[in-house]
């Protein structure tokens, strides 16, 4: 099935740079960031009925379809995109908040709403702060922003979005945010640390960042600057009840990294469950 899709993707990509005409250059300067984006409309996959029923596929799926479409990327705080020409260059905030802008809107407004004054952009800390404060439950008339917080790793499913903030606050970043591919594996054994047990999982995701995960496409000898879009492998873990704690860039072997996480799952909007 992955194949297919992938293969549809591709297929489809060749096929429209060669026929569309009807360019759409956004350009943006604000206090953060340089935002310019050529978005050719065709390159809009999902009708807006589908994408408000099926929200969490819609980001699994555009998300998918940006790696087929991938032709070069650098990770920069500004965001510049060229799907015409496959250039994505920007880092994991601006991803994030990219494939939310043009492919699942309605649920990307109240996440920029709630965003950081002065910055023109959702951060990684504007996804944590957002995730964070929303329910743990798909009933939206209880939770009517259209996204849902996921408490246990284990129930995280392909489109969720992973973040964390970092408790250090003099850090160049603040957090990093990451699309979930799928749950590879949950390791058996335990590990502790400071006399608390973890247990630990390799997840499979797809972000921006300046240096590469496990088993990362930017790995690859076609990718020249190892950065920007890729798809790569961490590792997360979890306490006892299967809250995530910390996670490891690359390898099982590497520091943990204990921060402030937060799972987030776009769900269907209030008026679609009428």
């Amino acid at each position: 099935m992955k194949k297919l899709l992938f293969l549809f993707i591709i297929l489809f990509t060749q096929n429209i740079l060669a026929d569309n005409t009807n360019i759409i250059t956004q350009t943006r300067e604000g206090n953060e960031t340089k935002y310019e984006v050529i978005r050719p409309e065709i390159f809009n996959l999902f009708t807006p009925e589908f994408a408000l029923l099926y929200p969490s596929q819609v980001i699994f799926l555009e998300a998918q379809r940006i790696m087929a479409n991938l032709k070069s990327s650098l990770y920069e705080h500004t965001t510049t995109i060229d799907e015409y020409n496959g250039i994505y260059n920007t880092d994991c905030s601006g991803l994030v908040g990219y494939v939310l802008k043009y492919a699942l809107n309605t649920h990307y407004l109240p996440i920029d709403a709630a965003k950081i004054v002065g910055t023109t952009r959702p951060l990684a800390t504007d996804f944590y702060n957002f995730f964070n404060n929303c329910l743990t439950t798909s009933d939206t008339t209880l939770n009517p922003t259209g996204w849902m917080k996921i408490q246990y790793l284990r129930n995280a499913l392909p489109g969720d979005i992973i973040v964390w903030d970092y408790k250090d606050d003099t850090k160049e970043n603040t957090g990093h945010v990451v699309i979930l591919v799928n749950l590879v594996e949950k390791f058996t054994e335990s590990v502790t640390i400071n006399n608390i047990k973890y247990w630990e999982y390799k997840v499979r995701i797809i972000d921006s960042s300046s240096s590469t995960h496990y088993q990362d496409t930017r790995n690859l000898p076609t990718n020249l600057t190892g950065q920007g879009v890729g798809c790569g492998d961490m590792y997360f873990g979890v306490n006892s009840a299967g809250e995530i704690k910390y996670s490891k860039w690359s390898s099982r072997t590497s520091t943990p990294a204990f921060e402030n996480f937060a799972i987030g799952r776009a769900i269907q909007l209030p008026l679609m469950n009428k």
